[in-house]
């Protein structure tokens, strides 16, 4: 699609989605129009851009950084704000606006997979949530249960047991494999 179009071949991040950041700057932004008189207290002002780094360009989920009990690399996290009035507001500046943002995204996440770091003083690191990482599994196994019982129950009750069995062992061991792998991969 890049290549089609004539637009930068990035590997580590995506396209920018430009229709979305055209609508919420046009819906969010104050207005330039001086017979405005609603109040722009409560409008976007900043724009935060934020470029996340995973070890390795892997992100892990909750369950590994749950157990990993430290020993997971920190998620590497670089930031920077934008005043909203210095955002071009027309459609082909916006566009080479964000596209200039993402080609300096490419740049910094191929520096990093190269180096380790964004930047000389490597402070953007973040230590692993546990507690939040905790309260995901939690919910999110709640909600499988939920979505089990009232779901799916209905749907295997139509299968034999032994077809569920065979489909949750399955499961178990590719989870299994996978919990491994990751630790073996960030083993100090």
């Amino acid at each position: 699609y890049a290549k089609k179009h004539g637009l930068p071949m990035l590997e580590n991040v995506c396209l920018p989605r430009l229709g979305v950041t055209k609508t919420i700057l046009d819906e969010l932004a104050p207005k330039e129009d001086p017979c405005n008189f609603k109040d722009n207290s409560e409008r976007l002002n900043w724009i935060i851009d934020m470029t996340i780094a995973y070890p390795k360009g892997e992100a892990p989920n909750a369950l590994i950084l749950m157990f990993s009990m430290g020993k997971f690399p920190p998620i590497h996290i670089h930031y920077r704000v934008f005043n909203i009035q210095n955002v071009p507001r027309d459609e082909n500046g916006l566009t080479k606006w964000m596209y200039d943002r993402y080609v300096e995204k490419e740049a910094m996440l191929d520096h990093f997979y190269n180096t380790g770091v964004f930047a000389k003083d490597g402070k953007e690191t973040v230590d692993t949530d546990k507690l939040g990482s905790f309260i995901y599994v939690i919910f999110y196994s709640l909600w499988m249960w939920w979505l089990a019982l009232y779901v799916y129950a209905p749907i295997f009750s139509l299968l034999s047991w032994k077809l569920i069995f065979i489909i949750m062992f399955c499961y178990v061991l590719y989870f299994t494999y996978d919990f491994i792998k990751y630790f073996r991969d960030f083993a100090p």
